[in-house]
């Protein structure tokens, strides 16, 4: 996981308009996110 957290920022900065792909990514990381957590709590977890 830690080489994935360094190769995120450098392909980030290697596609151009960063902080538009950047702001992207984080909606889509935290919808997920949230997704996951509503599916988990609908099927009675703990979380």
């Amino acid at each position: 996981m830690g080489s994935s957290l360094l190769t995120m920022a450098w392909g980030v900065e290697r596609a151009g308009g960063g902080g538009a792909l950047l702001a992207g990514m984080g909606a889509a990381c935290r919808v997920t996110a949230h997704t996951l957590l509503r599916v988990n709590k609908h099927h009675d977890g703990e979380a």
